[in-house]
């Protein structure tokens, strides 16, 4: 791992203080695509990087985002009910028998998606 600096380790220090001012109930919540186990970007590139979702939570008024990993685990489980409840993590359901269904979708897309018909040809297994 790579050795930080001590701007980057207090602009890190900030972030574990505003985590603990989290309230799950009350969070903003937001995501972004980015370096799994590297949600800030601090660390350089490497090319076994892999790319996901990446969440974060402020308390209302601040301007500090946090990563979920640095919640405790107690802020970061209610969070996640959340984020699910509220349609931020989308989440692919398979069922054996039955086609695959997605849910979390905006309602626009879920509405745009609801009205197309399967085609055997299209939608077959590759």
């Amino acid at each position: 791992m790579t050795t930080l600096d001590k701007e980057t380790e207090a602009w890190l220090a900030i972030r574990k203080e505003a985590a603990k001012a989290i309230d799950p109930a009350t969070a903003e919540l937001t995501w972004a695509y980015g370096p799994v186990g590297n949600p800030y970007g601090i660390y350089p590139p490497d090319e076994s990087d892999c790319i996901g979702r990446e969440y974060f939570a402020r308390a209302p008024g601040s301007d500090v985002w946090v990563s979920f990993h640095d919640l405790d685990t107690s802020v970061r489980d209610e969070l996640w009910k959340r984020a699910v409840a509220e349609g931020h993590v989308l989440q692919i359901v398979v069922r054996p028998g039955e086609p695959p269904q997605l849910r979390g979708l905006p309602p626009e897309l879920e509405e745009l998606l609801a009205g197309r018909t399967p085609n055997p040809t299209r939608d077959a297994p590759r």
